[in-house]
């Protein structure tokens, strides 16, 4: 999320000087951008449903207010949990409670002792699903990135109809750039609202969920593991990787 910050500060600033640095403020007309605004966001919600719209507020919901994934911390999590299943007389003793919603599914099948194939098989599903609604998700948004330039054309057509009817009456010629100046003014609202808003944001949900894709496929094959050799929790550790098993030992020690 820190790319993203960045880069908005950074479009704001560069808008800012390209727009104002001049002193010049005919770029600001809150009619135009109303116009824009609206009409996108009308036109958006009559391309989707009630559900597609709860999928999609879930979904930026989730981008930009979920806890950031710390790859490092799960593992040692993952450790601890193939630990105290080797540990258990039966899986059904574990009570480990996770924030990660795949790793509390996880551990609800093991403590009902689900075989390791059911396992692969489930948690597979609800990967793949986690990955297509982002998907979803993602090409909704890049779709309505189409209609903030419509209706900036629309706004410009409907300015340049007005200074046509300015230039058929006296004195209309004089009128004429600041009239074709405001006329114009809603395509840039337009673009800058594509590019700028929706096109990005289209991205960040997609990259964010391709980049948890590798942790939610390590949190299953992890599982698989300990459901297939539960007392033997060395193939985790070394699956894991040797950096994070004297972390979670430690903790495991202290816990108990």
């Amino acid at each position: 999320m820190l790319t993203v910050v960045l880069g908005s500060f950074i479009a704001v600033g560069v808008l800012a000087y390209a727009l104002l640095g001049g002193g010049s403020h005919s770029y600001i007309d809150f009619p135009s951008f109303f116009l824009v605004l609206g009409g996108a966001i009308s036109a958006s919600l009559m391309s989707i449903t009630k559900d597609n719209f709860r999928e999609l507020f879930s979904c930026i919901k989730t981008t930009f207010l979920g806890r950031p994934t710390n790859e490092r911390k799960i593992k040692e999590e993952l450790l601890l949990i193939s630990n105290q299943a080797a540990r258990a007389k039966h899986l059904g003793q574990l009570s480990h409670i996770s924030t990660i919603p795949l790793i509390n599914k996880a551990t609800r099948l093991l403590q009902s002792e689900v075989d390791h194939n059911n396992m692969h098989k489930i948690l597979s599903e609800v990967i793949a699903g986690d990955k297509s609604m982002a998907m979803r998700c993602s090409d909704m948004i890049r779709s309505m990135s189409k209609y903030p330039p419509a209706f900036g054309m629309i706004g410009t057509i409907l300015g340049l109809i007005g200074l046509m009817e300015e230039i058929s009456l006296s004195g209309g010629m004089e009128k004429i750039g600041g009239k074709m100046a405001l006329a114009l003014i809603t395509t840039l609202y337009g673009l800058l609202i594509s590019n700028y808003i929706l096109a990005p944001l289209s991205e960040v949900i997609l990259n964010k969920a391709q980049s948890e894709l590798k942790i939610k496929k390590m949190i299953l094959d992890t599982f698989v593991m300990i459901s297939i050799n539960r007392h033997d929790p060395v193939l985790v550790n070394e699956f894991l990787g040797a950096d994070v098993v004297e972390t979670a030992s430690f903790k495991a020690s202290e816990a108990a």
